[in-house]
Formats: C-alpha cells, sequence, structure tokens
C-alpha cells in the first residue's frame, strides 16, 4: 500500500472533495480500465471506495475531480514554459495594475503545488456564482523546436498554419487535476508533483467576480493571432475602373462599438482590465460574463452558458451583430448594414502615400519617375506673339509632391481631432447625467445671508459638512482608526479619546473594497459599538463593477439606495481598487472619480464623507495627483515610525495629525489597546520623543554627576550625535516636564539633578510603543517583575537629608506630581547642592533613621539598599559612558571626572561643622555632618 498516497486521499475526502485514482500510462488522466469516471463528476466518491483504491499499491499517483462536486473547486495553471519565459513576472504586475494581488496571494497561500515540468498548479474554490469549464486562457504560437513531427506534416502543406502552445489554463467543471504527491507513472518523466504551500485543508475561496477577474487578467497574456472573424458568404468583388469594394460586415467591425452592439440587449458593461472590458449579461447582478478587447481584433469572448454565444469561441463585431439582430442570418445581416450606410467602394490608393516617410523610390521621389502621374500637373503659360499661351503640363516636383502629401496628411489628422473633440463633448454631457444648473445669486443677495458658526462633526478634527481625506502609511493601522471613528460617531463617544462627537440624524456608511465581509464583521464587533443600528456596511470586494459611478446611470441607482437607507454620513475605504476597477489613474484621473462621488453624495442628501487613500512608500502624502489634497477640506494623516535605517516596524508608533480649513491638530502619538482595538492619543510628536530619548541620557548622566551646569551638560555630550540643539532642547524639556530640578549655584549658575523615577511623569518615549495604555496595575507589575539591578536602590543608611529639606519633601509628597506637559513649578532659590526634589549626601549630618531616594545610573554605579550589605569586592577603576568615575571627599557620591585633579563634585564645598538644629520627635538625633 502507498501509505502516503492513501492518507492524502483521506484529507482529500475530509476536505470535502472528490479524490480518484490516476492512470499509471503517463497521460496524466484518470485510471484507464475501471468504471466510468464520468459519475464522479457528479458525486464524490466514499471513504470505503478510497480504500480499496489505495489500499493496494497499484497506483502512483491521485487526482481530483473539480467543480461543483468538489465545492466548487477550480485548478489554475501556469505551465512549465509560461515559468521559463518570465510570464510571471508580467502576470503579476497585470494583477498589481488591477487591484488582484491580494486574491492572488490568498489563494497561492491556500494551496500551490510544483509540476513535473516546473510549472503550478493553485487550487481555490469559488463561491457561488455559474460554473465555467476547463479553459485555455493564454497561449502563444509553437516555437520551431518545439514542432512535433505531426505538426511538421500539417505544415508542409499548410505554410501559414500556426500551432498554438498553452501558457495558462484552468480547470473547472468536469475537469480533473493531478495532485501532489503523485510520482513514478503518472508523469512520463517519472517526476513528483511537489506541495510548496497550503494543503487540502487550507484551499482559499474567493467569489465569483475574483475568479472572472484572474481570468481576464491572464488572458491578456495570450499572444496567438487575431483569428479570422465570421464573415459573411458573399465575396469582395470590384468595380469598373477596378477598385475594391468594402464589405458592409468589415466596415461594420472598424466603425462599431462593443456598447451599441450588446447594451440594446440587456447586456451592462461593468468593469475595465486596462484595454479589455467586461460584460455582464441579463438577467445577473454582479460578476462578469463576457470580455472584449483582450486581443488586437477585440473580439469577444464569452463565459457564460446561459446565453446566445458559444463559450470560448471568438465573435467579431459583425458576427455578434448576425447573431443578436438577425438570428445567426448572414445574408439578412449584410443588407441591412448595407442600408444603414456600411460598406461601398474603397477609395483608389493614394498616389501620394509615403512621401512623407521620405521614400525616394516613390514615382514622384526623383525627376525621371514623374512621368509616371499624368494627372499631377501645374499649368504653366507659354507666351507666343499674341500674348496668348496654351496650358501646358509641367510635371510636379518632388518637393511640391510632399507638400501636397502633407497638406492631405493634415486635413485628415483635423477630422480626427474634430471627432475626438466631439466624441469628448458627448461623453460630458453623459457624464453630467441630469444635474441642475446651479443659480447665479449677486453679490448682495449672497452676502445677506447670515453666517454660521464654525461647528465641528468631530470637534477640532472633522468641520461640519465637510470631505476628510485620510492618508495612511501601507500597514498603519487605518482600517483600526476607521473603525474607531465609527464607533465614535455612532456611540458620540470622544474620538481617539479626547475629541468630543457632535450627534447627527441618519446613519453612517461603511463602504468598503478591501476587506471581505468576515473579516469586517470581525474587525467592527471587537470595537465593541453599542448603537449598531446607526451603521451600515457595504462590502464592495469582489462587486466594485457595481460601483462604477461615472455612469449617471450607475450613480443614481446608488444615490437612491443610499438615501432610502438613511445615510448622512458616508466612509469609503478606500479610494486606489475603485480607481483601478474603473480604469482610472491615480496621478491623472482620480479627480474624475471625485467629482462623480461628490454628486452622488449630493444626490442622496449625504452632507459628510471620509476617504481613505494611501500614502506612497517614500513620503508622507496622499499618493498620486496633487486632486486628491485639494479635494477634501480636512486631511487626516496616520504614519508609522521609521527605524534609523528607514524600514519600518510592524509594532512602531502611529501618529495621528489633521490639517485643514479650520483644523490644525499636530502630530501626536497613539495608544491602542489590542483587546478593545481602541485608540487613544497617548503623547507628542516624533520630535518629542526624540528629545525625550536624549532626556533619559541626560537623567543618566546627572544621577552619576549632579547639580552639573548646562555648560557642563552640553560639553559631556559634545560627541553624541544628537547635538548641541538637542542636548539643549531636550534639557529644557526635561526642566519644564520636571524630570529635572534645578537650583541656583555658584556665580549664579544653573544647577541640575535627576528627579527620582517614581516621582517623574511618563515621558513620550515611555508611551511610544503602539500597545495598550498603561495603568497604574500594569505598571506595578513591571516594577516588580523587573531584574532587581533596575529596581530603584535607596542611599546607603547614614547619609541622611537635613530637617530642612525633609520638610520641604514631606510638603512635596502632598502636592500631587504634575504630568509631562504641564508647566513647571514657580521658580525657587535653592543653594547649590540642596535640591528639595534631588538630594545629595553628604550635605547633612548623618541619620540613620532616613534615606534620600536618588535615581540609579543606567548600567553601573548603582547604590546599595540599607538593609544589604555592600558586594564583597567592590568594582576596581569605575567608569561610565560619560567618563572615569570616583568618589567624591566632601560627599562620597560617585561622581565623573570633568577635569583632571578633581576629587568632589562641582556643588560640594570644602567640609564643614555646622551646629546640629534640635532634635524633633520625627526626627533621630543628627550627627555633625560629614564633608
Amino acid at each position: 500500500m502507498n501509505t502516503h498516497l492513501h492518507e492524502t486521499a483521506a484529507r482529500a475526502h475530509a476536505a470535502g472533495l472528490a479524490v480518484i485514482p490516476a492512470s499509471t500510462n503517463g497521460l496524466k488522466q484518470p485510471w484507464p480500465g475501471g468504471p466510468s469516471w464520468d459519475e464522479y463528476k457528479t458525486r464524490r466518491p466514499t471513504l470505503d471506495e478510497i480504500n480499496g483504491w489505495f489500499a493496494e499499491p497499484g497506483y502512483d499517483g491521485l487526482g481530483l475531480v473539480t467543480g461543483q462536486v468538489s465545492g466548487g473547486l477550480e485548478m489554475f495553471e501556469l505551465e512549465g514554459r509560461a515559468i521559463a519565459e518570465g510570464l510571471v513576472e508580467k502576470f503579476a504586475a497585470l494583477l498589481a495594475d488591477h487591484g488582484l494581488t491580494d486574491v492572488w496571494r490568498r489563494i497561492v497561500a491556500g494551496y500551490l503545488e510544483l509540476t513535473p515540468t516546473g510549472g503550478l498548479h493553485i487550487l481555490y474554490r469559488v463561491d457561488g456564482g455559474e460554473p465555467r469549464g476547463n479553459r485555455k486562457l493564454a497561449q502563444r504560437p509553437t516555437l520551431e523546436h518545439e514542432l512535433t513531427e505531426q505538426q511538421r506534416e500539417v505544415l508542409a502543406s499548410k505554410p501559414g498554419k500556426v500551432f498554438p502552445s498553452v501558457l495558462i489554463e484552468t480547470r473547472g467543471e468536469g475537469g480533473f487535476v493531478i495532485i501532489a504527491p503523485s510520482n513514478g507513472r503518472t508523469h512520463p518523466s517519472g517526476k513528483t508533483w511537489t506541495l510548496a504551500q497550503g494543503g487540502l485543508d487550507t484551499i482559499a475561496t474567493i467569489t465569483e467576480d475574483e475568479r472572472d477577474a484572474l481570468h481576464i487578467v491572464a488572458m491578456m497574456l495570450d499572444t496567438m493571432p487575431a483569428p479570422a472573424a465570421p464573415v459573411a458568404p458573399a465575396r469582395a468583388n470590384r468595380t469598373a475602373d477596378h477598385h475594391d469594394v468594402l464589405r458592409p460586415g468589415d466596415d461594420y467591425n472598424q466603425r462599431a462599438d462593443w456598447r451599441e452592439i450588446l447594451e440594446p440587449h440587456g447586456w451592462r458593461h461593468v468593469r475595465n482590465y486596462g484595454r479589455a472590458r467586461g460584460w455582464l449579461r441579463p438577467g445577473k447582478t454582479h460578476g462578469n460574463s463576457a470580455t472584449t478587447g483582450t486581443n488586437d481584433a477585440d473580439n469577444l469572448y464569452v463565459f457564460s452558458s446561459s446565453t446566445e454565444f458559444d463559450t470560448e469561441e471568438p465573435y467579431s463585431k459583425f458576427a455578434a451583430y448576425v447573431l443578436l439582430e438577425h438570428g445567426g442570418d448572414w445574408s439578412a445581416a449584410t443588407s441591412a448594414l448595407r442600408a444603414l450606410g456600411y460598406g461601398g467602394e474603397l477609395p483608389p490608393p493614394d498616389p501620394f502615400a509615403g512621401l512623407l516617410l521620405g521614400d525616394d523610390a516613390h514615382p514622384f521621389g526623383e525627376a525621371a519617375n514623374q512621368a509616371a502621374a499624368p494627372d499631377t500637373t501645374t499649368p504653366s503659360a507659354n507666351d507666343d506673339e499674341e500674348g496668348q499661351g496654351d496650358a501646358v503640363e509641367q510635371p510636379l516636383t518632388a518637393e511640391q509632391a510632399r507638400e501636397i502629401a502633407f497638406e492631405r496628411a493634415v486635413e485628415q489628422e483635423l477630422v480626427k481631432v474634430k471627432i475626438r473633440e466631439e466624441a469628448q463633448r458627448r461623453a460630458r454631457r453623459q457624464r453630467a447625467g441630469t444635474a441642475a444648473r446651479p443659480p447665479i445669486i449677486t453679490l448682495d443677495e449672497f452676502l445677506s445671508v447670515p453666517d454660521d458658526p464654525v461647528r465641528y462633526r468631530v470637534e477640532g478634527l472633522w468641520p461640519a459638512g465637510g470631505r476628510v481625506m485620510l492618508a495612511a502609511q501601507f500597514k498603519a493601522g487605518k482600517t483600526t482608526l476607521v473603525g474607531n471613528l465609527v464607533r465614535s460617531l455612532v456611540d458620540s463617544t470622544p474620538f481617539l479619546g479626547r475629541h468630543q462627537v457632535e450627534p447627527f440624524a441618519g446613519k453612517v456608511g461603511i463602504l468598503d473594497d478591501e476587506l471581505d465581509e468576515r473579516m469586517i464583521r470581525a474587525w467592527l464587533r471587537e470595537q465593541g459599538i453599542e448603537n449598531t443600528s446607526a451603521a451600515a456596511v457595504v462590502s464592495l470586494r469582489g462587486r466594485l463593477s457595481t460601483f462604477d459611478i461615472l455612469d449617471p446611470v450607475v450613480r443614481s441607482e446608488w444615490a437612491t439606495a443610499l438615501r432610502e437607507a438613511g445615510i448622512t454620513i458616508v466612509v469609503l475605504d478606500c479610494l486606489a481598487p475603485i480607481l483601478d476597477a474603473l480604469g482610472l489613474s491615480e496621478d491623472k484621473e482620480a479627480g474624475r472619480f471625485l467629482v462623480a462621488f461628490d454628486e452622488m453624495l449630493k444626490e442622496a442628501g449625504v452632507s459628510e464623507a471620509v476617504v481613505v487613500h494611501h500614502m506612497g512608500h517614500s513620503g508622507e502624502r496622499s499618493r498620486g495627483a496633487s486632486r486628491l489634497r485639494d479635494w477634501p477640506d480636512v486631511e487626516w494623516r496616520l504614519v508609522r515610525e521609521k527605524s534609523d535605517d528607514g524600514e519600518t516596524n510592524p509594532a512602531a508608533p502611529r501618529y495621528f495629525s489633521a490639517y485643514g480649513r479650520d483644523v490644525e491638530i499636530p502630530e501626536s502619538l497613539l495608544a491602542f489597546d489590542p483587546v478593545s482595538r481602541r485608540l487613544e492619543i497617548a503623547g507628542g510628536s516624533r520630535k518629542d520623543e526624540k528629545d525625550d530619548r536624549v532626556l533619559e541620557e541626560i537623567l543618566d548622566y546627572l544621577t552619576l554627576t549632579p547639580g552639573a551646569s548646562g555648560r557642563q551638560i552640553t560639553e559631556a555630550f559634545t560627541e553624541s550625535p544628537h547635538g548641541r540643539d538637542g542636548v539643549r532642547a531636550a534639557l529644557a524639556r526635561g526642566v519644564k516636564s520636571k524630570a529635572i530640578r534645578t537650583g541656583l549655584g555658584p556665580r549664579r549658575a544653573t544647577l541640575h539633578w535627576a528627579v527620582e523615577p517614581a516621582t517623574q511623569p511618563a515621558t513620550t518615549a515611555e508611551a511610544g510603543n503602539f500597545s495598550a495604555p498603561r495603568t497604574e496595575s500594569s505598571a506595578r507589575e513591571d516594577h516588580d517583575s523587573r531584574d532587581p539591578s533596575d529596581l530603584i536602590l535607596d542611599v546607603s543608611a547614614g547619609q541622611a537629608q537635613c530637617a530642612s529639606a525633609r520638610e520641604d519633601q514631606d510638603r512635596s509628597r502632598q502636592t500631587p506630581t504634575p504630568v509631562r506637559g504641564s508647566a513647571p513649578d514657580s521658580p525657587r532659590t535653592e543653594p547649590a547642592g540642596h535640591s528639595v526634589s534631588a538630594p545629595v549626601r553628604g550635605q547633612c549630618a548623618d541619620d540613620g533613621a532616613v534615606s534620600a531616594p536618588v535615581r540609579p545610573p543606567l548600567g553601573g554605579g548603582a547604590h546599595w539598599r540599607t538593609d544589604s550589605p555592600p558586594p564583597a569586592t567592590p568594582p576596581t577603576k569605575p567608569r561610565s559612558k560619560y567618563g572615569n568615575l570616583a568618589t567624591c571627599e566632601s560627599c562620597d557620591e560617585q561622581m565623573v571626572i570633568l577635569a583632571a585633579g578633581q576629587t568632589r563634585h562641582p556643588m560640594c564645598s570644602p567640609p564643614a561643622k555646622p551646629a546640629p538644629p534640635p532634635p524633633t520627635h520625627e526626627q533621630t538625633t543628627l550627627t555633625e555632618a560629614t564633608p
């Protein structure tokens, strides 16, 4: 028994697939000689049948029956020759151009296998829709070295014959595909089918529209010559002067448009795929039933079997006209077209053709050939003795002939320009629909209307009645931000935890074209929206062809639907896929969609809208034309911080800002709660965060060198990458946020001390992670779980504050600690080395009962707890990143040596022995101050 095959067959059966053995003759077919496999096109084999087949070692391979019997299973194959010729890269580029990259990635991740010839099999299921048969989507002419002997024999008798070689094909209803791990006699080479990604239980499911879109894009890679279109049996003839006659059918193929052929019979143009167009058959509401424009002949290819057309057969415009208008009667169709003015005598050859190309072989190119055109002459007067002359034919020179050819070409091009302008004028009128012309109002009447006070839908962010463009970087969390916005609008909760929302009448309509319905449902459910009846969702993914609002009829249909649903605010997420579906470029034609979008909103009675769009990969502005920035009243930006090497970290902090009419919200840090998926403003800008990182280093320095002046601090960071301005800005930020305390020193210098971490406000850097906001309990858990070396340590026993300092500190404990960004304390004068908030040892008498907490240095120089002995072997030659360390002879604190011969801190004075203050009931007896 082939255990591996048997296990794979069992997994396939469990996944709802119809699995049968493959033949051993190398033809990649269902097994021969057994019962007909046709019955398995409509029913799945039982598990007993499968066990019976694969219990014996009679087969080397197995395959799946595609179609409805396997739950709508289809197979998309890129042949080995297509892979070798680089077709995958071209296909990927086309998919990206048409917004199908995500669909492709989804199905490739679900099931991808390699074939023995180097090709690719991709399996997927189609959710509903009409079944599709086996199709050859893209082919190319067979190359000389690829011809078989039989094909060469045919070419000997038919030299013009072109044999196709398949590049991309599918298996659909009633099809069969070999799957991994088939090997051995299953393929002529004996090689193995190998599973590369996914599995039978992870096969992706896509919509009918997505499947049809993939097939249409693949058809664009076909390079076979256009097949001869069916024509009427009448043959071309010649008139008495031997000019060719243009047949009505040929003339119709050149002049007719597919819209005038198909739309009168209920067909609808639903989507553009580059030069190709997708069509929807009568009686169907979405999807693609046919395509035109996939080849140079602009033929019609019909997928659906529910129409008058045969599937997979190319139809010219004339052939489609014959079938739709005359029931297949070619003679009647030809007569009707002739009566309509199609066909007729072809114009005679232009004797001047080719002159503009500089063709020296032309009859007028040389004087010797001028006699070949006796009718192209100019009259000349030969004066006789009576003053009268006879008209004599003078041959044209080459230069004169070229001038005539040039004038004719200009006339022909002028006609084309006029035709183009008229076509554009008519197209504009069609796009305009039935919109009423706005009235003309005099200025006095216009200004007589009083101005309404500025109102905001979202306080400070979104003026009432305005348009918002949310520009977001790739994977920056725009969908999460949209979810937060919807929740704030319908539940009237502050947006981002700060901006109040004004209640409104009606509903919020979410038009989403990026996520499927399941994911939209999951993400909105996680928002915890309470007033769910105040929002409505439209999933456009796979149905974008129905949102062609450039068409006035479709635009009015959508406006009516929005109005009847009671929607007064629209959120469109996002713009790029719609532009792709409509064949509009972001850099030139996005404005056409926005104009149509505004007209739809006005007709629907929608006063406010948000449109989501992507930023460029390298910038922080909306991708595409500047029109995308001119259109909105306000532009919101959502960006993700980049690392020093320019790369982005998925967990990097996110920043939000808003600018526009009556809106100016500077960049702010966002905090994210992954449980509730809620966002809140949690800090300042990226510049603030950079200053906080420099501030952390300054605080480390001040821990080792308390009481340092601003000049000493700046000089200590001379070789750092922050620069003097960066250090000074961070120092000022530390003072303002109360992370650093100051006092006056000698010569009225301002001295600085680091405040102990327990009383420091949170900095932007500490809130910068794109994660849940910190709570008091989480902060306490973080503190308790840290390594002991990172905990706040106390000053050793016997080095206490003086009584006055302790009294000041007791008073400061009764005052709430200000949050970052609040105004600094009122100025106060303190003696050097005697800061209330940054106590220093050695300035007061010893007191074993009181200890002064200080900020420990980062990475070294730790102080030991009063209840712990010092280390057995103190480190020798202590050093920090700011320089060598030594012990101050006055206060016994460690210090950074700033100058040669330095023996004490700059703020420490020589030893003095002041009389101790009288003890109180709260104090123990103080000893003499230690120098």
